[in-house]
């Protein structure tokens, strides 16, 4: 198992996030430079990404799958019980006339 060195006790306030800012986005100048590139550059990355995934790359496979399927839905299934709750002195459900 692992220690607990360096994690210190209620280091967040109660309600308090420890990723306040969330995600970085993406640089506007990286998005600018993709928006650039040439198809041929784009059909490059998919043959190499292709190739990856013939080689058995499993992180390769994943991104294939993801933008050509679509990420795999998932699902949940929540079974519930009803309790009633009864204040003392309340008739019990059998004991009811109507």
């Amino acid at each position: 198992m692992g220690s607990n060195k360096g994690i210190i006790k209620h280091q967040f306030k109660k309600g308090q996030t420890g990723n306040p800012n969330g995600r970085p986005r993406i640089p506007i100048e990286l998005k600018d430079a993709m928006a650039r590139l040439p198809d041929a550059d784009y059909v490059a990355i998919v043959e190499k990404l292709a190739a990856l995934a013939k080689k058995g790359n499993t992180r390769a496979i994943e991104l294939i799958l993801d933008r050509w399927a679509g990420k795999p839905h998932q699902n949940l299934t929540v079974e519930t019980k009803i309790i009633e709750m009864l204040s003392p002195g309340e008739p019990k459900e059998e004991e009811w006339d109507g």
